[in-house]
């Protein structure tokens, strides 16, 4: 998908038919460092428990509005949704260039898990080549394998996104 689509109409899941296909291709999470609580309170945020000074805070800082993380792919993904706010701030989280490192962590084990490339199709998340492609209003996610459907919904887990990094969101 490109820039201009950020999924599909509703709720329908464009990538129901992978799920056990991804756990041939990402078998196991890998371990990874603990970790470190976030420097500050506008860092954290997460599905239905943030407040609102951290979603504001969140808003300020990175201008993105957070949808929330939920499973999809029958358990064998996890699907990010965010809203751009501020496409100026934005930039370091959308553009390729800034945002190579991008996995999300799982805070009840630690395991670092990624997100799934394909040949055809690239990197399974929203990303644009220049700050001008990114859009004010509208949607983008990633979509971060969950091997052997390690992650279950209320699990709490960081996302990392380059420089930025949000912390305990609950899955769905």
């Amino acid at each position: 998908m490109g820039a201009d689509e950020a999924g599909p109409a509703g709720d329908q899941d464009p990538f129901a038919t992978l799920g056990h296909a991804w756990s041939r291709v990402y078998p196991r999470p890998a371990a990874a460092e603990p970790v470190p609580q976030a420097a500050k309170a506008g860092q954290t945020a997460g599905g239905a428990e943030a407040s609102d000074s951290a979603r504001a805070e969140l808003e300020k800082q990175w201008g993105i509005k957070l949808l929330g993380i939920r499973r999809t792919a029958a358990g064998y993904g996890l699907d990010f949704r965010y809203e751009v706010v501020d496409a100026e701030k934005a930039t370091p989280i959308l553009q390729r260039k800034f945002s190579r490192d991008t996995h999300l962590v799982v805070e009840k084990s630690g395991a670092r898990l990624g997100v799934p490339f394909s040949e055809k199709v690239g990197s399974m998340r929203t990303s644009v080549r220049t700050a001008n492609q990114i859009k004010e209003g509208r949607r983008y996610f990633v979509l971060f394998a969950n091997p052997a459907r390690h992650v279950e919904a209320g699990d709490k887990v960081t996302v990392v996104i380059g420089k930025f990094r949000v912390e305990h969101l609950v899955v769905q």
